[in-house]
């Protein structure tokens, strides 16, 4: 069964502990389906899982506000909340998205709205030209600074999702 939670008459997530490693250990839970939520609760109640179990940052010196990115840092805890949310076929099975990984020790996600839609964003670090190119379709470069596709520069290959709740 798909469970939320109620806080204040909407049902969101939340948890008390940073980086939790279970999901439904740490969070306060009330047994409502996640198929009979709309669509904006069910993004809400994604954020706030994603925002509590991981920590928020900033992979680009320059990026428009429509967009929230967190760094993770583990990816077995990031595919149960997705799997939770019903959204565990944005996961990709890519090898280089685990060789980066591995490789750094994160990846980083985010959340962009464009267009009353939103987008499930794969940040997969690396070094332009030295690091391998992830096998994804939709893939494009954006390095931390900017800078274009410069030889050695640090950034990340970036894959989008539509988000379908």
């Amino acid at each position: 069964m798909q469970i939320g939670i109620t806080l204040g008459g909407t049902t969101v997530m939340e948890s008390n502990n940073q980086n939790s490693s279970a999901i439904n250990a740490d969070w306060k839970i009330s047994r409502v389906p996640m198929e009979k939520h709309p669509k904006e609760t069910k993004i809400k109640i994604f954020e706030n899982m994603i925002s509590t179990s991981f920590s928020k940052c900033k992979p680009f010196l320059h990026e428009n506000g429509n967009t929230k990115w967190w760094k993770i840092n583990n990816h077995h805890l990031l595919k149960k909340v997705l799997f939770y949310c019903r959204l565990s076929d944005i996961v990709p099975y890519e090898s280089s998205l685990y060789n980066s990984y591995y490789q750094y020790g994160y990846y980083v996600t985010g959340i962009k709205s464009y267009n009353n839609t939103q987008y499930f964003i794969y940040g997969i670090p690396g070094l332009y030209g030295i690091d391998v190119k992830p096998h994804f379709a939709n893939c494009c470069w954006k390095s931390e600074n900017n800078s274009g596709e410069l030889y050695g520069e640090f950034g990340y290959w970036l894959v989008e999702n539509e988000i379908n709740l």
